[in-house]
């Protein structure tokens, strides 16, 4: 199982990395600063929280204030439980093809969407790049601050515009970084 998340110091904390490596479950950030990645993941957290809408107390939909005051036909007509039950799980798998259609719909447009905008600039390993001080936040933000920090010398292309990088001296850089926080760098 793979778990995608974006780069908060929450998700990188070594507690949750040892109970992922107790679970067996592999985490991959997602590039910093970069939207469409972090997009991907905010969709996913939806279509999961609105599951467990729905399924909330054993599968039975959650009830307003006013409906336990209330009761509304909803509540008031008698339903089998276990019969609902038993017929959301026969439309389980169809649920499961939906949702994966709907997914793969989505991408295409995100992707498609940001297709359209896209530079095509690739760097490859050993080359020289500065890393835009915006999402990295290594120095203070302002108007006189420098936009740009670096150089960087580009450690490994793990493809689809993501790049690790590493100092100058040889020490890595943690995190992946987008091509759209990186600039070519001449020396």
């Amino acid at each position: 199982m793979n778990l995608v998340s974006e780069n908060g110091t929450q998700f990188a904390d070594q507690h949750i990395q040892r109970w992922l490596k107790e679970l067996n479950v592999t985490q991959t950030f997602t590039s910093v600063a970069h939207p469409q990645g972090n997009g991907e993941v905010e969709r996913a957290n939806r279509t999961i929280v609105g599951g467990i809408k729905k399924s909330l107390t054993y599968g039975t939909e959650a009830m307003i204030r006013a409906e336990v005051g209330v009761p509304s036909p909803r509540v008031t007509l008698p339903k089998d439980n276990n019969a609902e039950r038993r017929f959301d799980l026969m439309l389980l798998e169809e649920r499961r093809e939906l949702a994966a259609i709907r997914e793969q719909n989505y991408k295409r447009q995100l992707q498609k969407y940001y297709n359209i905008k896209v530079k095509i600039c690739e760097f490859n390993a050993g080359d020289y790049v500065l890393r835009n001080n915006e999402a990295s936040r290594a120095h203070a933000q302002g108007k006189l601050a420098p936009s740009w920090e670096g150089p960087y010398q580009i450690r490994e292309v793990l493809g689809k515009g993501a790049y690790t990088l590493m100092q100058l001296d040889g020490s890595p850089i943690p995190r992946t970084w987008n091509v759209a926080q990186l600039r070519r760098c001449y020396m």
